[in-house]
């Protein structure tokens, strides 16, 4: 009898191993998973499980949003968060600093850069840019990068100036500016917010639409990672998550969602007003996405290599959401 019940139990647990390996995945409830959240694009797709998981007695997560990526980097590093959405660029950044210290989970947005021009200029493509002066902002972000390969490849010589950040270079939008700006690319929801502020400008080519046209893979710009001694301890919390930030960015994506969405985004505090969410979220159509695996792997790799960034080693890239 007793050997019948040692074999149940054997079989029991090998079951239930089993069941684990193909996906029977749940968080566990002791756990809170403290996640880190970026305005603008980056982060949007979260707006939904942030505010499903908004209840005070809801302890499965802890969410803050930030505004500035290297506040976050360093409560990252801290462990006072467990995940984070980054550019991906800052993403591979970070594994490169620190053998094992972050993986990739998943790529949250693809291109969100635009071209806009004033009055004076007429830009149809990359090649009505030739001999012209871009403007950029942020020293060290990917859209210098970006745009340098873009010219390149359509063998276009332009002169990139780069800004220290992006409301000083919409403030070199007006009229009346000290040193004004005729072309330049930016962000959403910078563009929409330009737009509003200056009507002269219009938006001419969207970056993403232009790496499609040269690129295999589409411009990975956005990214969630997770701290490894957090994933090692808590594969199964992180499985759950995923499956549920998946969800949010499929919901906060669908066109046919854009009132509510825009709300919740606006309400999580990740956009400040609801026409601008709205703007952003209709002009952001197609780039809101869910990748993981070997999909977001080959995605990023391509990337990384087209602007001529240091490449990760193969563990930074997680395996994805793995499904019964």
């Amino acid at each position: 009898m007793k050997k019948l019940l040692s074999l149940l139990l054997t079989l029991t647990l090998l079951l239930a191993c089993t069941s684990a390996l193909v996906g029977c995945y749940t968080p566990d409830e002791t756990v809170t998973m403290h996640i880190g959240v970026m305005s603008g694009p980056t982060g949007m797709g979260m707006a939904k499980m942030m505010s499903d998981h908004k209840a005070e007695d809801d302890t499965a997560y802890v969410f803050d949003v930030y505004t500035d990526p290297t506040v976050a980097i360093s409560d990252l590093a801290s462990g006072e968060l467990d995940a984070v959405c980054l550019p991906t660029n800052t993403a591979a950044a970070q594994a490169n600093a620190q053998e094992d210290y972050v993986s990739v989970l998943a790529v949250n947005c693809l291109g969100s850069l635009y071209l806009m021009s004033n009055s004076n200029e007429t830009i149809d493509s990359l090649s009505d840019l030739q001999g012209k002066t871009i403007y950029v902002s942020v020293p060290g972000s990917t859209t210098k990068p970006i745009l340098e390969y873009l010219l390149a490849q359509a063998d276009v010589q332009a002169t990139i100036e780069v800004e220290v950040d992006h409301p000083t270079l919409v403030s070199r939008m007006a009229d009346n500016a000290q040193d004004p700006v005729d072309i330049l690319v930016l962000p959403e929801p910078y563009v929409s917010k330009a737009l509003t502020q200056y009507p002269s400008y219009t938006v001419d080519l969207n970056l993403s639409t232009e790496w499609s046209e040269l690129s295999t893979y589409d411009l990975a710009m956005g990214c969630l990672v997770v701290r490894n001694d957090f994933l090692k301890e808590n594969d199964s919390t992180v499985q759950a998550m995923l499956k549920e930030y998946r969800a949010s960015i499929e919901y906060i994506a669908d066109p046919e969602n854009l009132d509510e969405a825009a709300a919740i985004i606006v309400e999580q505090g990740i956009l400040g007003a609801v026409p601008l969410a709205k703007s952003a979220l209709t002009n952001l159509s197609g780039s809101l996405v869910y990748r993981d695996g070997d999909d977001m792997k080959a995605t990023l790799i391509s990337f990384y290599d087209a602007i001529s960034f240091k490449k990760p080693t193969d563990d930074f890239y997680y395996a994805g959401i793995k499904e019964n």
